[in-house]
């Protein structure tokens, strides 16, 4: 009898445990069409209900943190996250979102590093993965030196590359963390291979131009400044570079051609921008330019323009325009 009841006993909780099973499945999939119909608050309690019936259900959490990814929820979406990952350590994209949130969290480094190297782990053949650790290494500090990590960086790239060699963009990465390092030809180099790869990307024209007018290669770099200006016209820093690498060249006119232009991009962002810090941005980058193409003016003996162009960076709150206009105009 004992036999008969045990039998009886062990089905009942196998029909127990598979109905809760169901049960989950149907909150979740309850709250994906909830989700598609933009109901995301009900969504999340559809989740919460799919989880309780089911606590190591590792979808449910994964929608869960890309909801709360979407409302700017990054600790929640961290926390569901790292849930997922409990449940599935070789879940690579939860992985890699982890790492992500660390970084956006301002979380210690090696948070960020130690989930990307999950990712790695079980997703070696995928070059993003490198790309995003070699962004890690380079934009954060290490523990023990204090500096960023960019040689190890340009390992990183160097990875990517190899599983991706067609992709421009990782050669435009790896030349910044080359240049970083003192490897300005390797760098140069980089951003020849991008162009190649991608001849109509002005980002590529604009950054080489950089470069070189960083390296005072002042012809080169306004000559690679003025290929990007033509992809792309309305790229206010390709337009000030130019007018820098004129300025350094000698030539006065261009240079004061080049701020003007830079300037009138600057206006017309200004007029249809209502966040302040961008704002403040934009008043720091023309009272720059008023300062520079000042001292262009002055280069051409138009003292008069000139003190017009410092008197407008001082009301701009460019504090050094008060020393121009002592030293020039009065």
């Amino acid at each position: 009898m004992s036999k008969w009841v045990a039998v009886i006993f062990i089905n009942f909780i196998s029909f127990h445990t598979f109905s809760q099973v169901e049960k989950s499945e149907n909150f979740y999939q309850s709250a994906t069409k909830k989700l598609a119909n933009g109901d995301s608050l009900e969504s999340m309690i559809d989740l919460d209900s799919a989880i309780y019936f089911n606590s190591r259900y590792a979808k449910a959490y994964f929608l869960r943190a890309q909801i709360k990814q979407n409302s700017d929820d990054l600790r929640g979406a961290l926390e569901a996250y790292i849930k997922v990952t409990e449940i599935e350590p070789d879940n690579s994209i939860a992985n890699y979102q982890k790492a992500l949130l660390y970084y956006q969290l301002r979380d210690h480094r090696n948070y960020s590093i130690n989930a990307i190297n999950e990712a790695i782990l079980y997703d070696r053949k995928n070059p993003e993965l490198y790309n995003k650790r070699a962004f890690f290494r380079a934009r954060t500090t290490d523990t023990f030196t204090g500096k960023p990590e960019y040689q190890k960086a340009i390992n990183d790239m160097f990875k990517a590359i190899s599983l991706d060699p067609q992709n421009p963009n990782y050669y435009m990465i790896r030349a910044d963390y080359r240049f970083e390092t003192d490897q300005q030809m390797e760098a140069i180099k980089d951003l020849d291979q991008a162009i190649k790869l991608d001849p109509v990307n002005p980002v590529y024209y604009g950054n080489r131009g950089l470069m070189k007018l960083l390296m005072e290669q002042y012809a080169n770099a306004a000559s690679d400044l003025t290929k990007a200006i033509r992809l792309d016209p309305t790229e206010e820093e390709y337009v000030r570079n130019r007018g820098h690498a004129n300025y350094n060249a000698g030539r006065f006119k261009h240079a004061i051609e080049d701020y003007t232009k830079s300037m009138g991009i600057l206006v017309g962002k200004l007029r249809n921008e209502k966040r302040f810090p961008e704002i403040a941005k934009i008043n720091d980058k023309l009272q720059d330019l008023y300062l520079i193409r000042g001292s262009a003016f002055i280069q051409m003996d138009r003292s008069g323009q000139a003190c017009d162009d410092f008197q407008r960076a001082l009301e701009l709150g460019e504090r050094i325009g008060l020393n121009y206009l002592r030293r020039y105009c009065w």
